[in-house]
């Protein structure tokens, strides 16, 4: 039997076998942003993919993860999960994206490091995991905003580029799949593409760097978005 998960669950193992042995499986309780109105419900992460059960029990959904287009941790309470499902003819063959508002709680790091590690296609992850090394590279910078930037560090953690900023929401964990380009028009300006939006779309950061980059990060930065083999990216 599966113990339900009271307000936001971080880690909800199922019963029955050893807890050594078990597959974590992360679940929330959420609301479904529609254009009318919303749903309340369940959104669960586990091995297998992301499930939503409604509170009522008429609306359900369940994708592996290899049939989604895109997972965004968009902030602490706040998910999209964008599919290869079509939203219907007059919007002319464009992707459903399903968004979901945590009710109770935040979105622990652990579920992030969780899908870091599962999940192959890019990613966006705006709740940052805890450093388990001190990083090589790192930089002071503001990410400029349309309306309001922020403030944060640009670090290199092994095989991951860390934007670690305070302002929900701003910050981003990369790795070589989640990036497309690195640019630096000059020593005061950094522009990172991204694939966030699924697929071959890709989102421009601007950062403005408060000191110069340390001798050899933006090799590594480089190296990293050419890990990815056949990436495109151009330096």
């Amino acid at each position: 039997m599966t113990r339900m998960c009271g307000a936001l669950v971080a880690v909800c193992l199922f019963t029955g076998a050893p807890l050594t042995h078990a597959e974590p499986s992360f679940a929330f309780v959420v609301e479904e942003d529609k254009t009318f109105g919303s749903t309340a419900g369940r959104l669960v992460f586990d091995a297998d993919g992301v499930r939503f059960d409604s509170a009522d029990g008429e609306t359900a959904r369940m994708w592996t993860y290899e049939n989604v287009k895109q997972i965004q941790v968009l902030a602490s309470t706040r998910f999209a999960i964008k599919t290869y499902e079509d939203q219907g003819r007059l919007k002319l063959g464009a992707d459903r994206t399903f968004n979901y508002q945590v009710t109770d709680g935040t979105i622990p790091v652990e579920l992030v490091s969780f899908l870091l590690g599962r999940v192959e296609q890019p990613l966006v992850a705006a709740v940052v995991p805890a450093a388990i090394d001190t990083p090589p590279f790192a930089v002071p910078v503001k990410l400029r905003g349309r309306v309001k930037g922020s403030h944060g560090v640009l670090a290199l953690h092994g095989d991951r580029l860390v934007y670690d900023a305070a302002t929900d929401g701003a910050a981003r964990v990369w790795r070589p799949v989640d990036l497309h380009a690195v640019f630096q028009s000059d020593r005061h300006r950094l522009t990172i593409d991204a694939y966030e939006g699924g697929g071959d779309a890709t989102r421009t950061f601007s950062f403005e760097l408060k000191r110069p980059l340390p001798t050899g990060f933006l090799d590594a930065m480089w190296d990293l978005v050419f890990a990815v083999e056949g990436a495109g990216a151009t330096r």
